[in-house]
């Protein structure tokens, strides 16, 4: 017997599916002896203390107990079917050794949430970079070669409520008006002021600035800027999309870390909160905050918090007061509802 038949064992373990699954299952429940049984199948001798070590220092692909030795296997077995309610149902299968690592939720955003926010982020940043791009070219075109020419109102625009504008935040006022190059009719619909708005009338002749390559391109004269703002939203996306990726990627590497170091253990609902601004569903389960309890590991003290989870979309996966749970546990700070 020797702590490298154990460790082989644990290799051969991470090759086949079938032990793979039989193994992890003995290290959720802490069941050593298990083990030591299917190691002799596949001609492996080692103890218990031999493979609990092993599996503490070699095994990576779920969490195990650092105290293993003198721990009360039987005491510390953990059944899927003793819980009543999981967080994220996917967390059974987690226990049943179906799936290699559990499902984390309730403590801030998810790694899945923040690539979703980068994507959205990276998005925006891409389309209000490409509005500022043309925008620009757009500006300096007329500033270095535009024209001027006498164009018509033929359309004053007044919308109502809050709106963005280039002049304010509130009504919107815009300007379309007309001009004649080469022969050719042109008209643009133009951002104006108030004060610009109450001044002029259709039929008013104005000053018009167009590029001579591309007549469409045109603004009223004194009115062309170069457009800092646009540029201004999509560096602010860009750096949202930045810190998106960042804080994901450092939150998935804690979580890695948490998931070598964390333990399974049992606890209680001990209370359903519902937050004033969700609306109660007629079947009654709108609860969106769980209070729970649980005993910490060396049992000194008992650990109490509410966890925000959203709410149940259906009667059979409700929540209810003092239903048991299963706790994924790394400190005092760092614990999750599975």
């Amino acid at each position: 017997m020797s702590m490298e038949s154990a460790r082989q064992f644990l290799a051969d373990a991470q090759k086949d599916k079938i032990l793979h699954k039989a193994v992890h299952q003995c290290v959720l429940a802490r069941d050593a002896e298990t083990m030591v049984k299917l190691g002799e199948r596949r001609g492996f001798e080692f103890t218990s203390l031999e493979i609990k070590q092993a599996v503490v220092n070699f095994w990576e692909q779920t969490p195990v107990p650092k105290d293993w030795q003198g721990l009360d296997i039987d005491v510390a077995r953990l059944d899927p079917d003793q819980i009543d309610f999981f967080l994220h149902r996917a967390n059974r299968d987690y226990l049943l050794g179906k799936r290699h690592i559990p499902i984390l939720r309730h403590r801030g955003m998810l790694n899945r949430h923040y690539v979703v926010l980068a994507i959205i982020a990276i998005g925006l940043t891409l389309f209000f970079g490409w509005g500022y791009y043309v925008s620009q070219n757009d500006y300096m075109e007329l500033r270095d070669h535009g024209v001027t020419t006498t164009g018509e109102v033929i359309r004053l625009h007044k919308q109502s409520g809050f709106r963005y504008s280039r002049y304010s935040l509130g009504p919107s006022y815009d300007m379309t008006y007309e001009f004649t190059v080469k022969g050719v009719d042109y008209q643009r619909r133009q951002n104006i002021s108030s004060e610009q708005f109450q001044s002029t009338h259709i039929g008013q002749f104005v000053e018009i600035l167009y590029s001579p390559s591309d007549p469409s391109v045109s603004v009223l004269v004194g009115t062309n800027s170069s457009p800092l703002l646009i540029f201004f939203i999509a560096l602010a996306f860009g750096a949202i999309a930045g810190l998106a990726v960042g804080k994901g990627l450092y939150d998935y590497r804690l979580e890695v870390a948490y998931r070598k170091q964390g333990t399974l253990m049992l606890g209680k609902i001990t209370g359903l909160k519902r937050d004033k601004y969700v609306l109660a569903r007629r079947d009654g389960f709108h609860a969106n905050t769980l209070d729970v309890a649980f005993d910490s590991p060396n049992r000194q003290q008992i650990i109490t918090d509410s966890v925000r989870h959203g709410w149940s979309l259906s009667r059979q996966y409700a929540p209810h007061k003092g239903d048991t749970i299963a706790i994924f546990y790394v400190d005092t700070n760092h614990w999750w509802v599975l």
